[in-house]
């Protein structure tokens, strides 16, 4: 069922911010002349609708746009927002980019775009989108689960795809094992079944690995990221599991069999487990931190508990499925959950209807307080630490080669919620950060007054 919301903001962004383009053939991608656009204010006070409780209030009659590359020329507050998009479409490398922006005030919609339909690779803001996935499909208190069990004298590891997985804790379950098994008579047999058998996401490049993230695998240990061989980077389930097998025999038991693969016969006996922090925790320390293993292994997750296979392609589409069943059509491209590919494609105005559509989800008070908090925490601990954003804006980052953004809320200097988001793609978007830094003070200081 489509949720008032979410119809009011589709309304909005049909008419806001479109933009003539042309093709590159050199990129692929579409460019144009940016559009900057301001909408005028409601003539009267805004009211909501009488299904949904959003903060992010929505108009009766959506507010209409300014003409092409300029703002409202009557009196309006909402032109008060002239230097936050004038501050990117100023910018000196504005040539080089490609930008889109937009911002969603409470009582008035969507209030100003920069191309703000302009679908970007969006970096690590595709967290976002795994976040918001991970709390719609499993319960918050949900966990990842790794067995140690026994049958017919093999020893038996169940993979559960814990992302969290440390080799500490691994030796510590060498250790309880061997208080129950002195000998392992036949072989150390690992299922890895719970998830697909892929290594990379669809757009990972070979160099990623184990760079910026590991390779995928429902046996995971110290991130998948722990060593560069090759055989590893194949192979990581053998490889982790013979590890194991080491740290068994340090504890005390006697093994001289194989360590292969193979499934669990019914009626084994678990010896051990080791449960990973809840999803809930999960969804938190992949925020703050931007932990790619942990966002692939959620996006995995979701498939792989709803029967589907447990692979990259199958948990994104699960997520769009499960967003569009809520009221959300989430628009762009998705290929993996952590923003490493460049198969992933969102804009500014679809980044920012995602985020005002959470607000009326259960979860959204968990989702919000995820989020890095400006000057305080997280990968925003050390930016906009001025007195209009620390504390205020709360926003995922993205950074990847080629691309920046950051989108999430804050409240403007009038007291008004806002939601907002901006992307940047270009071979200069690793000198993009102040751009994108000016546009969010821009934005906090904006007094509607």
């Amino acid at each position: 069922m489509l949720r008032s919301v979410a119809i009011a903001l589709i309304a909005v962004l049909g008419i806001v911010g479109l933009t003539a383009v042309a093709s590159d053939t050199s990129s692929g991608r579409e460019v144009g002349l940016p559009h900057l656009a301001l909408a005028t204010a409601p003539t009267s006070i805004p009211t909501t609708t009488s299904t949904t409780t959003t903060t992010l209030t929505t108009t009766t009659t959506p507010p209409e746009p300014a003409s092409d590359s300029t703002f409202a020329s009557t009196p309006d507050p909402l032109s008060q927002f002239e230097p936050a998009f004038n501050s990117i479409r100023d910018h000196r490398l504005i040539p080089s980019l490609e930008v889109s922006a937009a911002v969603w005030v409470d009582g008035y919609g969507l209030a100003g775009s920069f191309d703000g339909d302009r679908e970007l690779f969006p970096a690590s803001n595709q967290k976002l989108f795994t976040a918001a996935g991970a709390y719609e499909i499993l319960h918050p208190e949900h966990r990842f689960i790794t067995e140690v069990l026994a049958a017919d004298g093999h020893l038996y590891l169940r993979a559960g795809g814990d992302p969290s997985l440390t080799s500490a804790q691994l030796a510590n379950a060498a250790g309880l094992t061997a208080g129950s098994v002195a000998v392992v008579e036949g072989d150390i047999v690992l299922d890895v079944s719970h998830f697909g058998a892929d290594r990379m996401a669809p757009g990972w490049q070979d160099w990623q690995m184990p760079t910026y993230v590991g390779p995928l695998s429902a046996f995971m240990v110290d991130d998948n990221r722990w060593t560069k061989d090759p055989n590893f980077l194949q192979r990581p389930d053998r490889v982790n599991a013979s590890r194991f097998a080491s740290q068994l025999r340090a504890a005390g038991v006697r093994f001289d069999g194989e360590v292969r693969l193979g499934s669990i016969p019914t009626g084994a006996v678990r010896v051990a487990s080791i449960e990973s922090p809840t999803v809930d925790q999960l969804v938190r320390e992949m925020m703050l931190s931007s932990d790619n293993q942990i966002a692939e292994a959620l996006i995995r997750e979701g498939s792989a508990v709803n029967g589907t296979g447990g692979s990259t392609a199958a948990g994104t589409e699960l997520i769009r499925d499960v967003l569009a069943e809520g009221g959300l059509s989430p628009g762009g491209q998705d290929a993996d959950g952590s923003g490493l590919s460049r198969g992933n494609l969102r804009s500014a105005n679809q980044w920012v209807e995602l985020l005002v559509w959470a607000q009326d989800r259960p979860w959204f008070d968990r989702f919000y307080e995820a989020l890095p908090v400006a000057g305080r925490s997280g990968t925003l601990g050390g930016r906009l630490t001025n007195t209009a954003t620390a504390g205020n804006v709360r926003a995922k980052t993205g950074t990847i080669i080629g691309g920046r953004a950051l989108s999430g809320y804050l409240t403007l200097a009038s007291g008004e919620r806002a939601a907002f988001s901006i992307v940047v793609n270009g071979d200069s978007s690793h000198l993009a950060l102040g751009l994108i830094d000016d546009f969010v003070r821009h934005l906090a200081a904006t007094d509607l007054r």
